[in-house]
């Protein structure tokens, strides 16, 4: 399999129109976001981004290092986004690194329309975490996972699933618990910030200052629940990205 369908498993690619690039949260694939396949019909295709050691590429190693996953993605982004206009959603870890790609982008010269972050600090804030999540031994790293109520208990109860599951979180842990910001000029992309308002490892008042990282406009919203609100909420996250994306993001959001 080439690289460009790894990264973008089973989303033939477009001549035309709107992409909606999703990337997951730490230890998920691009099937978290399968289910939103069509809910932005006329709006945005939406594909689903498969990072290494995970799903389909379960036989590849993850990545340790934000800034050699955002390396790897960064050509297959390119050659998958083309002149087609685009726009990147990411939750937790996928909004690190669709920050990551926006700067990268943004400094070639092909930025997005609109980024979204959701589940996630802006990146110049230190981290809060007082003992890194991907350092515990693995009883205390499945029990933090259960407190974050993102994966089925049943996946966390049996033992075949978690030898698979465990080196994939742990190693996307160490790529946001050891990232650090780098100094670069200011986006000039519209940024949509989304946060669950019952997020204890991202508090709400870690989301505004998202909006010092851009020139181009930022708007916050948050939502009841935990880190995975957007999974409970997932008609009114795409109602927002749909307004943004139809109101041309910088009109919508300015």
């Amino acid at each position: 399999m080439n690289t460009d369908r790894r990264w973008f498993p089973g989303s033939p690619a477009a001549t035309e129109g709107m992409q909606l690039l999703c990337l997951p949260h730490g230890g998920a694939g691009a099937s978290a976001y399968r289910s939103w396949r069509g809910r932005l019909a006329g709006t945005a295709d939406v594909v689903p981004v498969q990072p290494p050691g995970r799903e389909g590429r379960s036989a590849e190693p993850a990545e340790w290092s934000m800034t050699a996953m955002t390396e790897q993605f960064l050509e297959p982004l390119q050659r998958r986004v083309g002149d087609r206009p685009y726009a990147i959603f990411g939750h937790s870890m996928g909004a690190l690194l669709g920050y990551e790609a926006t700067v990268a982008m943004s400094a070639a010269g092909r930025p997005p329309e609109l980024l979204v972050v959701s589940g996630a600090s802006a990146p110049q804030l230190p981290m809060l975490k007082e003992r890194p999540v991907h350092k515990m031994p693995e009883d205390e790293l499945v029990g933090h996972l259960r407190e974050l109520a993102g994966t089925p208990d049943s996946v966390l109860r049996n033992a075949d699933l978690l030898e698979m599951l465990v080196p994939t979180v742990r190693a996307d842990f160490a790529a946001c618990e050891t990232y650090v910001h780098r100094p670069h000029p200011l986006l000039d992309v519209p940024l949509l910030v989304l946060g669950g308002e019952q997020d204890a490892g991202v508090p709400v008042a870690t989301l505004a200052p998202w909006g010092e990282r851009t020139t181009a406009g930022c708007a916050v919203h948050t939502f009841p629940g935990g880190h995975f609100f957007h999974f409970d909420r997932t008609d009114q996250v795409l109602s927002l990205i749909a307004g943004a994306l139809t109101g041309s993001a910088r009109g919508a959001i300015r």
